[in-house]
């Protein structure tokens, strides 16, 4: 049998529940004896790979003498949702385990923020991209190019919907020059970006050629940020083999730095949409 994914919601909760331990002073055995439970699923639950019932959830708090009941009603709801599955998880023959890692952590973030050099973000692409962007990679799993592109577009509604996240991109220009699918899919690619118009909830910036050399000019990151009850943001780093995930506060703070420098480096929301309005007619020319 498969091990469970470590969700973000049990992630996150398993987070707060090794914090409250360790602020109480308690070790990972002493609370495997109040639980009645054996010591590795201490562990695997404050890594999120294992859930708790709610007697657990709260007889753990007890023992750590959570008394906070904001808190304890908000890690109650967390626990909740860590037991429901995703439509990603429950597509797990279309779906790879590292894709539904990385579908998990867009759905449940209150703020996205994506540095992206070479093409057009996933969340922001038309089928039209999607498709030709799909074709140029090996498939992994039985998804058909169709069902890729479907799955993508899926993602894309969690941008609109009543608790959307706020999302920032940062996008290289050549971006925005690279020809994905020939001119017309470019033309339409390009003024899908344009119809982005609402910030502050979501904001396109681009990094111009003309600007030189920027921060982070050799590298692609994700920024996401999770508010309470368990506060944290998190870094993924996608590479040639796969993703890396990055959780602890010293490995995700230069990342937090370097966000706030490519957004000081860029070109300003307005100034964007005039590059982009721009190339998008050297396409619907061609």
């Amino acid at each position: 049998m498969a091990k469970p994914l470590a969700t973000m919601r049990r992630k996150r909760l398993g987070l707060e529940l090794k914090r409250v331990r360790e602020e109480k002073e308690l070790d990972r055995e002493a609370v495997s004896e109040i639980l009645q439970t054996d010591l590795s699923r201490i562990s695997r639950i404050e890594t999120g790979k294992a859930v708790l019932s709610k007697l657990e959830l709260s007889t753990w708090l007890d023992a750590c003498g959570i008394t906070d009941q904001r808190l304890r009603a908000g890690l109650t709801e967390l626990n909740a949702q860590g037991r429901k599955k995703g439509w990603w998880q429950k597509r797990g023959d279309l779906i790879p385990p590292n894709l539904q890692e990385a579908i998990d952590l867009e759905q449940t973030a209150s703020v996205i923020f994506e540095h992206r050099q070479a093409f057009i973000p996933g969340l922001l692409q038309t089928p039209d991209y999607a498709a030709a962007m799909i074709r140029a990679f090996p498939l992994v799993g039985n998804a058909t190019v169709d069902e890729a592109v479907q799955v993508r577009m899926t993602r894309q509604e969690v941008l609109s919907r009543p608790n959307a996240p706020q999302a920032f991109w940062i996008l290289d220009e050549a971006a925005l020059h690279r020809e994905v699918g020939g001119p017309e899919v470019m033309a339409g690619q390009l003024q899908k970006l344009l119809d982005v118009r609402n910030p502050p909830h979501l904001n396109i910036q681009v990094l111009p050629f003309r600007r030189g050399p920027y921060h982070c000019i050799s590298s692609s990151f994700h920024l996401f940020t999770y508010k309470e009850p368990s506060a944290m943001d998190l870094v993924l780093v996608e590479y040639e083999r796969g993703r890396l995930f990055l959780e602890e506060d010293s490995d995700v703070e230069p990342f937090r730095r370097s966000s706030d420098r490519l957004r000081d480096q860029a070109l300003s929301t307005e100034d964007s949409r005039e590059l982009i309005s721009s190339i998008m007619r050297s396409f619907e020319r061609n």
